[in-house]
């Protein structure tokens, strides 16, 4: 019997230690904000827009004369506003209603 307990013992230790090993997931861009090098080389940036809600959205926008468009506002940028991340171009845009 003496066995059996250390047997049950083992198994619930082991499930324990299975629990609290858990790996967590590493952040993924979404399939449509990454940018493959062509796009990169013609001047696209990965727009991180945080929304009033808190929400977040991807965008791929293109940048023109330090300009780019998100719907109907254009946003200046300047180069210590663009980030890297892999490599790849990327800018966070907090989107703000007019009216408040």
């Amino acid at each position: 019997m003496a066995i059996k307990d250390d047997i049950k013992n083992l198994e619930e230790t082991i499930k324990e230690l299975k629990k609290e090993t858990k790996k967590s997931k590493k952040f993924r861009l979404p399939f449509k904000a990454k940018i493959s090098n062509r796009k990169m080389r013609e001047g696209y940036v990965t727009v991180l827009i945080i929304r009033d809600n808190r929400n977040i959205d991807f965008v791929k926008e293109p940048i023109i004369d330090s300009t780019f468009k998100l719907n109907d506002t254009i946003h200046a940028l300047e180069d210590k506003n663009i980030f890297f991340y892999k490599g790849k171009p990327f800018i966070i845009q907090p989107k703000k209603k007019l009216t408040q």
